[in-house]
C-alpha cells in the first residue's frame, strides 16, 4: 500500500494554488497526489505544463474525482473530457460521485437511474484504460449501507471498483471495518480521513473530519483487512476543511501513516 493525498483543498481555481499544494505535500513528503476532475479546466490547453509541475515538485497524480450534477448529458461530456486528459498522465483510477440526496432519501426509481449513469461512465472509463471507482458519501444518492449494497449487486467488479472513504462511511451510518471487511475485494482505492464522534447536527458534516489518529476510525484494523485482501493500490488522505492549515493538516496524518501503519 501507497500514501497519497488530496490537493483540492488548497484550491481549484488557479494554477498557483495547485503549485502551492505540490509544493507543500512534497515538502512533507508525499509523492503521489489526487484532484477534483475539474482542475483539467486549467492545463486542457497545456498539458506539458501540467506535467512539468508534477515534475518539478517529485509528485505523480493518481487519481482525479468526478460527480455527478443532475445534468447527465453534461456529466458524461466531462468525464470523457476529464478521462481523455487522464490517460496517460499516470491515473488508474478515477472517483465518482452519485447526485445530491432528495429528501428523504433516493426512491428506487432514481437510485436504479444513478446505476445505469455510473455504469455508462465506468464502461467510458475502461474505453479509455482507467476504473471508474464509486465512491460512497454522505449527501448523495449513495450514502448508507442498502444503497453501497444495491450498487455493487448492479454493476459487475470488472466494470466498477469502489473508494471507501472511513469518514463517509462513518457519516452514512455504517461501521468502518465492517465495510472495508466486506466489500476488501472490490476496493480499489481509499480516502482516510479520521472522524470524531458525537455529530452534532448543527454543525457541518465536514466540521467533524480530523487528521488521522485525531478521531475515532479504527485504521490500522483497516489495513489489516486491505493488506489480506491483497489491496496495493492508494491510501489517499484527504481532509475537507483543515483547522489550521493544509500544511500542518497533511504533515500529521502523514506522521500518522508512517508511525501507525508504516507506510
Amino acid at each position: 500500500m501507497k500514501a497519497a493525498i488530496n490537493v483540492w483543498t488548497w484550491g481549484i481555481n488557479a494554477k498557483e494554488q495547485f503549485e502551492q499544494g505540490l509544493k507543500e505535500v512534497s515538502d512533507i513528503g508525499y509523492d503521489a497526489v489526487e484532484n477534483i476532475s475539474s482542475i483539467v479546466a486549467l492545463f486542457e490547453d497545456n498539458p506539458a505544463e501540467f506535467d512539468e509541475l508534477l515534475a518539478r515538485y517529485g509528485v505523480k497524480l493518481v487519481c482525479a474525482y468526478h460527480h455527478l450534477s443532475g445534468d447527465f448529458a453534461k456529466d458524461r461530456a466531462n468525464a470523457e473530457r476529464y478521462l481523455r486528459f487522464l490517460q496517460g498522465r499516470g491515473p488508474k483510477v478515477m472517483n465518482l460521485q452519485a447526485g445530491r440526496r432528495p429528501e428523504g432519501g433516493p426512491s428506487p426509481e432514481l437510485l436504479a437511474e444513478t446505476a445505469r449513469q455510473v455504469r455508462e461512465i465506468a464502461e467510458l472509463g475502461q474505453r479509455y484504460g482507467i476504473t471508474v471507482c464509486l465512491h460512497p458519501h454522505y449527501a448523495t444518492n449513495v450514502e448508507r449501507a442498502p444503497e453501497l449494497e444495491y450498487m455493487m449487486k448492479q454493476i459487475p467488479a470488472d466494470v466498477l471498483g469502489l473508494t471507501l472513504d472511513t469518514a463517509h462511511t462513518v457519516l452514512g451510518g455504517m461501521d468502518p471495518v465492517e465495510t472495508f471487511e466486506r466489500y476488501a475485494a472490490r476496493v480499489r482505492y481509499v480516502h482516510m480521513k479520521d472522524i470524531a464522534l458525537p455529530i452534532d447536527p448543527q454543525q457541518p458534516w465536514w466540521s467533524h473530519f480530523r487528521e488521522l489518529g485525531r478521531g475515532v476510525i479504527n485504521f490500522p484494523a483497516i489495513a489489516r483487512i486491505l493488506r489480506r485482501a491483497g489491496f496495493e493500490g492508494y491510501l489517499c488522505v484527504e481532509l475537507d476543511a483543515p483547522r489550521v492549515c493544509g500544511y500542518k493538516s497533511a504533515a500529521i496524518s502523514r506522521q500518522y501513516l508512517r508511525d501507525e501503519l508504516g507506510i
